[in-house]
């Protein structure tokens, strides 16, 4: 497998040019079918494959997404203040258990903080 970004799967979801599920979420077969091009399996494993419950998993992690996008974010966060902008929010983010949104807050730290609200018991 690849490491994050490396993954020339990865580079096509990211450019909107895989068929892939936003929510990355495969079943058994649905995974050995889109990972033929990356992975060499044994004949042995594409059979129990099918013969596998095929409740949908994410697969975020296994095929290398998780953090993936985490190289960008200093690049984004710059051009978002260059821009003018307070936040980011990127959505679709492949987690560890789930794809989630980010929010990237472009403010200084100083004034990120000041803005934070505080809940006490």
């Amino acid at each position: 497998m690849y490491e994050n970004w490396f993954s020339p799967l990865f580079v096509r979801w990211a450019e909107g040019h895989s068929m892939l599920p936003d929510d990355l979420m495969f079943t058994p077969s649905e995974a050995v079918n889109l990972l033929q091009e990356e992975i060499v399996f044994s004949d042995t494993q594409l059979a129990n494959a099918s013969h596998l419950p095929q409740n949908k998993r994410y697969l975020g992690s296994y095929i290398g997404f998780y953090g993936a996008e985490d190289i960008t974010d200093q690049d984004l966060c710059e051009m978002g203040a260059d821009a003018g902008y307070d936040v980011i929010i990127l959505t679709h983010v492949p987690g560890p258990h789930q794809v989630a949104t980010e929010i990237l807050d472009v403010r200084s730290r100083s004034q990120s903080f000041d803005n934070l609200i505080y809940i006490t018991r």
